[in-house]
């Protein structure tokens, strides 16, 4: 019983953490045709409200990293990308 009742606080603990990641919004160079390409060849959601501009919603690390390579890798380049909660 000690072991459920000490495994149990860490496992909410590590949710808790996982919940508050924040999505980022992120942008080509070129505008919004530009970065809703890169958004789709990346499967990712193109966020039009919030944040002060329109965007790919990507979760920060891997995602983010794979829309930057796509704006380079279609030609557009990358402007930028922010924390926004509203993605």
């Amino acid at each position: 019983m000690r072991f459920y009742t000490a495994i149990l606080p860490t496992i909410l603990i590590g949710f808790s953490a996982l919940m508050g990641v924040e999505a980022t919004k992120c942008a080509c160079n070129g505008g919004t045709a530009n970065s809703k390409h890169a958004c789709d060849e990346t499967h990712h959601t193109y966020g039009v409200t919030g944040c002060g501009f329109t965007g790919c919603c990507v979760n920060p690390g891997a995602e983010e990293d794979g829309f930057k390579n796509m704006c380079k890798a279609l030609g557009y380049g990358f402007k930028r990308c922010d924390d926004c909660p509203d993605c």
